[in-house]
């Protein structure tokens, strides 16, 4: 079933971030490209640059990563 897939898949981006975190990268590393960090000139966001650290932040919550974007040891077990 679809719920079978989506577990593994999770279990799946959950090791290559612990073997990611294990090379010694983490919330340093999350970064957008620079044209996603230059403010627009028109529009109803002209002017403003998305917040990295409240995006970090709430992504690691709902990912249940802690706040450097490390798997916790308990997501790691089968």
């Amino acid at each position: 079933p679809l719920t079978d897939l989506m577990e593994c898949v999770r279990r799946f981006c959950d090791r290559k971030r612990h073997i990611l975190n294990l090379l010694g990268s983490g919330r340093n590393d999350a970064v957008l490209p620079p044209k996603a960090l230059t403010p627009t000139e028109e529009g109803a966001n002209a002017g403003s640059v998305p917040n990295m650290e409240r995006m970090l932040a709430e992504i690691y919550e709902l990912a249940g990563l802690d706040a450097e974007g490390r798997i916790p040891p308990s997501k790691l077990e089968i």
